[in-house]
């Protein structure tokens, strides 16, 4: 995780999304968490909705992964380069609001 968050630092890109893995149901990768117990096989996909982190890999919790997405979403934010980008426009700036509230004002994990 943390060599993905630091590629997209050096990367000269302007938009970044820190997301989490949501288990889609009937996919492969569902399919194999549910065989090897590591989703319950009464997973509730009903759960999964837009910024929700409904499921952390082994040795993690939900709440530690929306912690590290979080510092990363935090930390890109305020880089001095996408502070400016959203400061020279109202419509941009407002985008940023919104991301914030959504992200880090609603609580999310479990």
């Amino acid at each position: 995780m943390q060599k993905s968050i630091d590629l997209a630092f050096d990367l000269p890109i302007r938009e970044v999304s820190f997301t989490a893995y949501q288990p889609l149901p009937g996919t492969e990768l569902t399919n194999k968490l549910l065989e090897d117990g590591d989703l319950p096989k009464d997973f509730d996909f009903s759960m999964i909705v837009p910024n929700s982190i409904v499921y952390a890999p082994r040795g993690m919790t939900c709440k530690e992964l929306e912690w590290i997405r979080k510092k990363a979403i935090l930390k890109w934010h305020l880089l001095p380069r996408n502070l400016w980008w959203y400061l020279r426009s109202l419509k941009k700036l407002k985008f940023a609001i919104i991301k914030f509230i959504t992200i880090f004002l609603r609580r999310n994990a479990k």
